[in-house]
């Protein structure tokens, strides 16, 4: 990760949190459209994937050298995939269990998580078709966003 000299950051601050926060209202406003309102299940949607991939993410990819496309194959994140449960989301997020339970029961019906027998949540592929253009969107977003961040930081 790249660090910002404090002194870059104090001389330009004014402007990077400006920066920033174009961008950061910007994609609250789109989750909130996203989520009808509700930011809270898209808080708790997120958690749970977050979760949900760390292990493939943070241990299988690395250690495959392969493109995440080519290794995330239904077979390979079904057997890598680490299913949560409802106080591991709570205490995650902040956010109370009985209010975590309501979002997982609403994100259930959109079809967006599963539970297995033993109350196991787990994000579901419909997820990654549906939020597909939006993470594009997001991340050019991002990507613009560092562009201009790093203009202005180097700036004498």
């Amino acid at each position: 990760m790249g660090k910002i000299d404090p002194a870059q950051f104090d001389r330009h601050y004014p402007q990077l949190t400006y920066e920033a926060g174009l961008f950061m209202v910007a994609y609250l406003r789109r989750i909130h459209a996203e989520f009808g309102g509700d930011i809270t299940a898209a808080i708790v949607l997120g958690e749970i994937a977050q979760h949900n991939v760390r292990p493939f993410m943070k241990e299988l990819l690395p250690q495959s050298g392969k493109d995440s496309a080519a290794l995330a194959t239904d077979e390979v994140i079904a057997a890598s995939i680490r299913r949560c449960n409802m106080l591991s989301i709570a205490e995650a997020s902040g956010i109370p269990r009985e209010t975590v339970r309501r979002k997982v029961a609403k994100l259930e019906k959109l079809g967006f998580v599963s539970r297995d027998a033993k109350g196991g949540l787990a994000v579901t592929r419909k997820v990654g078709r549906h939020f597909r253009e939006f993470d594009r969107e997001t991340l050019a977003g991002l990507v613009e966003l560092a562009e201009r961040l790093r203009g202005v930081l180097g700036r004498r």
